[in-house]
Order: structure tokens, then sequence, then C-alpha cells
């Protein structure tokens, strides 16, 4: 049903919010028969993919592949200037924690829509920036 829709437009998409109507136009799928309520894909990379085509789905995933080698980069970092081992170690102790985190969210979005999930997204991005300063 995704991929099918995704194949109508590779590279610019259908639209942002338009998974639920073309899913109803196209197939009759309407699991919430309710006024204006369309489904969602309940995985983020296909919402992407249907919205904005691979124009916003590959930076979308060029991010997380960032944020990722940044995480590994900084991990593997050694001791700064005159600063104690433990320090280090507190240091990738946070860090591995953050990337746990990060793992959580990029499997997570496969399996819910987090287009929707305002408070989700804002608990991860809140914790990832405190992770990320913390060992800066």
């Amino acid at each position: 049903l995704c991929l099918d829709m995704v194949r109508r437009q590779p590279l610019f998409g259908l639209g942002y919010g338009n998974f639920g109507f073309e899913a109803l136009e196209t197939y009759g799928w309407n699991p919430h028969d309710t006024f204006n309520s369309f489904a969602a894909s309940h995985n983020a990379y296909l919402f992407v993919a249907v919205s904005g085509g691979l124009a916003a789905l590959l930076p979308y995933v060029a991010w997380f592949g960032l944020v990722a080698w940044g995480g590994v980069k900084r991990y593997r970092q050694g001791r700064r200037g005159g600063e104690p081992e433990a320090a280090v170690e507190m240091r990738r102790d946070v860090l591995a924690a953050g990337m746990a985190l990060f793992l959580a969210y990029v499997l997570a979005t496969a399996t819910f829509d987090n287009a929707q999930a305002f408070y989700m997204n804002l608990v991860f991005f809140v914790a990832l920036g405190a992770v990320w300063g913390a060992t800066e």
C-alpha cells in the first residue's frame, strides 16, 4: 500500500499529510470511520517518503546517520587536555545512554506516526540536546 503510493511520485511525493486521503481514495482504506479523520501510515519513514518522496526521505535519514556518527566520534574521543580519566568515563556513559535513547527512537519511528507525537518528539530532542551539551 505505502510503497505503491511512493512509486507513484518517488521524487517529490504526494504532499504533506496526504497519506490517509490517498489511501482512502485509491484503496478505500479508512480504518477510522469518522469525518475528516484519515489513517496514518504508522511508520514515519514511509510517511516522509509518501509526503515528500526521496527529496524529503534522504535528508531525514541522513540526519539520523549524522547524529549516530557524531555520537560514535564523541564516544571514541580520548582525554581532552588535563581531563581526568573519571570524566572521560562519565562522558562515555552519558553518550552510551544517549545513543540507547537515539536507537530506541529510530526503531520506534518505524512503528508509529511521529508527526503527531509532539510530546514524545519534544522529550527526545530535549534529551538528545542535553546529552550533546553535556559531552561537548
